[in-house]
């Protein structure tokens, strides 16, 4: 990530962390490691989602959420427990030196990750490239809606 995504990452989203190859199953982690490029790899993928004509990442990790207690507490201000939440967030370009971060999923929690990234094509429907997410033999994609001003939801299928 460039500086500037990393920032805003850090701005929004203080407790984020990029998955690494050894968060994944062992069997998928043979299958990703030598799939990486440039431009895309297991948990982080780079394109121009929003089409402003600059690079965006999408990114694969997981945050800690901090809930407000409800009645558990003497002060129910104070934070009682995080909660792990995995997640794939978009770094949108805002000009060339600012970033957006939005959530564009929440997937399911397990000690070893079994979800990965990838790109689609733009269509005849979406003219950005679309973030494509993996999980098990089903996938989704979502496109980056200019009306709604964030992702929407195209279910790619599986076997």
């Amino acid at each position: 990530l460039s500086a500037g995504m990393r920032a805003a990452l850090k701005r929004d989203y203080p407790t984020f962390r990029i998955f690494k190859l050894d968060d994944y199953q062992e069997e998928l982690r043979l299958q990703l490691q030598p799939w990486s490029t440039n431009l895309i790899c297991y948990s982080a993928v780079f394109r121009d989602f929003n089409g402003d004509g600059l690079f965006d990442a999408a990114v694969l990790g997981e945050y800690n959420e901090q809930h407000l207690g409800e009645g558990t507490s003497s002060n129910p201000a104070i934070p009682d427990a995080d909660t792990r939440s995995f997640a794939v967030l978009a770094i949108l370009s805002q000009g060339t030196t600012n970033y957006t971060v939005s959530e564009v999923t929440r997937i399911g929690t397990s000690k070893t990750v079994s979800t990965y990234l990838g790109l689609s094509a733009p269509g005849k429907k979406f003219k950005n490239y679309g973030i494509s997410v993996t999980e098990g033999v089903g996938g989704t994609v979502y496109y980056w809606d200019d009306k709604q001003k964030g992702f929407k939801e195209i279910v790619a299928g599986g076997m």
